[in-house]
């Protein structure tokens, strides 16, 4: 294609807002609809008479069809992906009556044959010839991390379609005539495709996140267009912010908000992990806490920045230091070891008789009630961090020990508000407990004791805490001084309240994805080694490994085009819009690929599998497709190494297999 005029400006020439409808107008034919379709039934065809579809359940299927079960019997559960999936099932087994195994990895097959469909459009909409958009489609469907993962019911390979529909239709808008009915309709579709991805994995928010940033690109272009009126350039932004910035985010807070109000039936062990708050959603609601808490009460006591985290302790010892009972946070409430009943630090008080409240700034002293031993501070080393100046936290004495300063805590109240002037109440006074004899905080953090202590979370003494890891609150009292002296709920209208639910909700999602589903798993391939993963066969190894190659040579362009820029040189007056074409895609998929894979470099935890890189994969097999494209259009040479190149390697993959 020969060079092409850009646009007279006043000052300099420019690029207009419409130069791919104009270079580059979508050439989507019947013949390629069928050769979509051809390849997408091919797939299908070929895995469904293959073995592996009569596999036991995964433990991805596993624990979503545990997570259907709860939510149609209304049943509060703790999920790790986002609800909409679930619900969506839910539905499905609504009207099916069940969910079959059998029937839920078919309809998984189809998504997958789908994804492949619509990554050959997407690449011919992108103005990849139909040779080397096959050959890329090709080797996502011939790829054995995808073949595999389409056999179960994934929400990976459900991702996968949504991102492919994303990119068709972002290629289908650029290409498509400003406020025409074909561009409301693709903007339409983007932003359906975008709030589904976010409703079925959390990467999904990566991808919305990463087309927030193309539109941002999109609009900074179209401002630059000097014949783009300021009516016009409103209606882009407006358009843009309705469907891509605000219906995605809407629909996933929808999707919680329907989940939340379906779950009002409280589980034993995940309804303990939320806040006071929450449970007070849960039907039958929970007895009203008093509205002050006393000396001689029984009290379930919680970290404020751990999943459940109640303070907690057994009838065993410390291997080492002290040597006596052993203290930690505890997940779940349904424990008597998590009791505590709260007494004064002066034996002279008549609490007993005749009811004493807790004030900020007391001294007290905790006594466990199973064992009858009092909660301590001593000069030992705690027994996981064992860091000087910090204490280890335990359980010393009998029912009739008293105790002394190492026994005695002074209670300081850090943030929320009470109903009575400095008296301890449940759930809106978080506190710190601060030791008289060490002058120390009681903290807790991630760290977590071995075998001999349940893999429990330590507990410790430190003289300088972190504020937030040394806060508690009362979950639970027992100790009314007279009837109707009921500690009252904020009364939030339902949206409100619904919003903060969710909120929550996220949060606890997170949290006990990091506290304890699969916390102990640890992938075969770690995460650092995805993209050097290699397999015994040379024809998985070249489909896995080129697109990467061809990543790391447009960055290489990109570095090259930085370093030898000038900005004195006169400004060019015309564009090559084959190399247009490719470094414009390139760069916009090169930023989904690291979006889509610098995520998981956040994460603390081992147990990332290589199948969730699948989505960077893809965007950097869209990229190579781009880089062949680039050498079939741009002249004979480059097209005869081309198909010299992948001949070559098509021999060499055989003759090493």
């Amino acid at each position: 294609m020969r060079q092409s005029a850009l646009q007279k400006g006043p000052y300099r020439p420019f690029l207009g807002s419409d130069i791919y409808r104009k270079l580059f107008p979508s050439n989507i034919q019947r013949i390629d609809v069928a050769v979509a379709i051809l390849l997408g039934l091919s797939f299908f065809l070929q895995q469904i008479r293959g073995p592996g579809l009569d596999k036991e359940l995964s433990p991805t299927e596993f624990d979503l069809l545990e997570a259907v079960g709860h939510y149609r019997n209304d049943e509060f559960f703790i999920i790790s992906s986002p609800p909409l999936i679930v619900e969506v099932l839910s539905f499905i087994a609504r009207l099916t009556g069940n969910l079959s195994t059998d029937v839920l990895r078919k309809i998984s097959l189809v998504v997958a044959a789908l994804t492949v469909s619509n990554i050959y459009l997407a690449l011919r909409v992108s103005s990849v010839v139909s040779v080397v958009s096959i050959v890329a489609t090709a080797i996502v469907s011939h790829l054995p991390l995808f073949t595999e993962e389409s056999k179960h019911l994934s929400p990976t390979i459900l991702q996968l379609l949504f991102l492919s529909n994303s990119v068709l239709n972002w290629n289908s808008l650029k290409r498509s005539r400003s406020f025409s009915k074909g561009w409301m309709l693709h903007l339409a579709l983007l932003s359906f495709s975008l709030s589904l991805s976010a409703g079925t994995k959390f990467i999904g928010l990566v991808t919305w996140s990463w087309f927030l940033i193309l539109a941002a690109k999109q609009v900074w272009e179209i401002v630059g267009d000097i014949k783009v009126s300021k009516s016009q350039l409103l209606l882009h932004v407006f358009w843009r912010g309705l469907t891509v910035l605000l219906l995605p985010p809407i629909t996933l807070l929808f999707s919680y908000f329907l989940f939340i109000s379906n779950s009002r039936s409280a589980t034993l062990d995940h309804a303990s992990l939320v806040s006071p708050y929450f449970k007070s959603w849960f039907l039958p609601q929970p007895m009203p806490q008093p509205d002050v808490v006393y000396y001689g009460s029984s009290l379930l006591i919680r970290h404020a920045q751990s999943l459940g985290g109640y303070l907690h302790s057994h009838n065993h010892t410390y291997k080492g230091g002290s040597g006596e009972q052993q203290v930690s946070l505890f997940h779940y409430s349904n424990n008597a070891d998590n009791e505590w009943t709260l007494e004064p630090y002066s034996d002279e008080m008549e609490y007993k008789t005749n009811p004493e409240p807790v004030r900020n700034g007391a001294l007290v002293k905790m006594r466990h009630k199973s064992t009858g031993k009092l909660l301590r501070a001593s000069s030992a080393k705690p027994p996981i961090s064992e860091q000087d100046y910090d204490h280890e936290v335990s359980c010393t004495g009998d029912i009739d020990y008293r105790g002394d300063s190492d026994e005695s805590w002074r209670i300081r109240f850090e943030r929320g508000k009470t109903v009575h002037d400095d008296l301890l109440c449940p759930f809106t006074i978080y506190f710190s407990l601060e030791n008289k004899g060490h002058n120390c905080k009681l903290l807790s953090h991630d760290l977590r004791m071995p075998d001999w202590g349940f893999e429990q979370q330590e507990v410790l003494c430190v003289d300088s805490a972190d504020k937030e890891r040394s806060l508690f609150f009362i979950d639970r009292s027992n100790l009314y001084k007279e009837r109707g002296a009921y500690l009252t709920e904020p009364k939030h209208w339902i949206g409100k309240r619904l919003l903060l639910l969710s909120k929550e909700f996220v949060q606890v999602q997170f949290k006990y994805d990091y506290y304890l589903k699969n916390k102990d798993l640890v992938s075969e391939i770690k995460m650092e080694n995805w993209l050097w993963s290699s397999a015994d066969s040379a024809a998985v190894n070249f489909m896995w490994f080129t697109p990467l190659i061809c990543l790391i040579t447009y960055l290489i362009v990109q570095l090259s085009r930085w370093f030898r820029w000038n900005p004195w040189t006169d400004t060019t007056s015309e564009l090559d819009p084959i190399k247009y074409l490719y470094l414009d895609n390139c760069l916009e998929l090169a930023m989904g690929w690291f979006m889509h894979y610098y995520i998981f470099t956040w994460g603390e935890h081992d147990n990332f599998n290589l199948v969730q890189y699948l989505p960077s994969y893809l965007l950097s097999l869209l990229l190579a497709a781009h880089t062949a494209n680039f050498f079939w259009r741009h002249n004979s040479v480059s097209r005869f190494l081309l198909i010299a190149f992948t001949a070559a390697a098509v021999i060499l993959t055989y003759v090493w297999m």
